[in-house]
């Protein structure tokens, strides 16, 4: 019996650092990390720049504050995220914020507060299952549905209200904005929320099927992955964080407005956290914990500029940059 040598084509095959498949993922895994330690390295900068420049903004006071005014921003954000992920696009989450807190304000001075708080919630979830079924069933756009949706919501809010505040006359819808133990309930619903969109996304099947989705569809649909109900329960998702976000900054001020120049600033805020976070917006790729950096980057640059005295022009010029400059680093990762 003889023994033979093996072969070179073999051992090479065995090496995976000559396998250009293999240096590829490791090139790319490189990538994923300096994109990683380059948001952190900003978001750590940022702060300590602020802290130097400001003795106020390291203060118990002003960090909470910080993050209870990032709640309704960091929510929408959260949820728009895995929309963005999944290969879709929602600019009607602002509407939806809007027209939720108007509904919650409206049954809560009928039925009371805790029946109007659980209806802005539900109306949420169901104004983003009208975005789901145009956008998966009707086959439109995403773009272009949910700006189609955001301007007939936005029409809706103001129809009901009468261009108006609404007030909520029951002062237990407050409890949403009370504290427990030293901290503010939205913040412990919005770290909740965050929580669950993290684990959803990195631990379950659902996570796996909506970055598959949105990474390439039709490879999706020939694993077996249904993809309109995928996108579908993002869409509810997105229109549940926006209900969560109008009933919790209601519950704040018992006050509710139908301004159109609100719900279009904050879902723009949401989507200028979202990118700067890096989220891809070609789908497929992105974290929760990249999500929140963008939030706090953006949140602290408005807080820094606000202790500092800084014409809020500037911050916005700003935050365009930080835009341009988070887009042109997940533009030069993919190639």
């Amino acid at each position: 019996m003889s023994l033979s040598r093996p072969s070179q084509s073999s051992s090479l095959a065995k090496d995976s650092s000559l396998v250009p498949g293999a240096a590829n993922g490791r090139r790319q895994r490189n990538i994923e990390r300096m994109q990683d330690f380059s948001i952190l390295a900003f978001l750590v900068g940022l702060f300590i720049v602020l802290a130097l420049t400001s003795d106020v903004f390291l203060t118990s006071r002003n960090l909470e504050n910080v993050l209870a005014q990032s709640v309704a921003v960091g929510l929408i954000a959260c949820s728009g995220g895995l929309v963005i992920m999944c290969g879709g696009f929602d600019l009607a989450a602002g509407a939806i914020y809007v027209l939720s807190a108007i509904v919650a304000a409206k049954v809560s001075n009928t039925f009371g507060a805790e029946l109007g708080i659980v209806s802005g919630i539900l109306a949420g979830v169901a104004l983003g299952g009208v975005n789901a079924l145009i956008c998966t069933v009707g086959k439109i756009n995403a773009f272009v549905g949910t700006l189609g949706t955001s301007i007939f919501f936005g029409g809706a809010a103001t129809a009901i209200s009468g261009g108006g505040f609404t007030y909520i006359e029951d002062p237990a819808f407050s409890v949403l904005s009370a504290d427990i133990f030293g901290i503010n309930v939205s913040i412990i619903i919005f770290a909740a929320f965050a929580a669950v969109c993290a684990f959803l996304l990195n631990r379950t099947v659902f996570g796996r099927y909506l970055l598959a989705v949105g990474d390439n569809e039709e490879a999706a649909k020939l694993s077996g992955v249904s993809v309109n109900w995928t996108r579908a329960w993002v869409y509810m998702l997105s229109g549940f964080s926006a209900g969560l976000a109008g009933v919790v900054v209601a519950s704040r001020s018992l006050a509710v407005g139908s301004s159109s120049g609100l719900a279009n600033s904050l879902v723009f805020s949401a989507l200028a956290a979202i990118l700067v976070g890096g989220v891809s917006m070609r789908g497929g790729d992105g974290a929760i914990w990249r999500i929140l950096a963008g939030v706090f980057i953006l949140a602290g640059v408005s807080n820094g500029f606000n202790l500092n005295g800084i014409d809020p022009l500037y911050q916005q010029m700003m935050t365009g940059v930080l835009i341009l400059i988070a887009v042109a680093i997940d533009v030069w990762a993919k190639r």
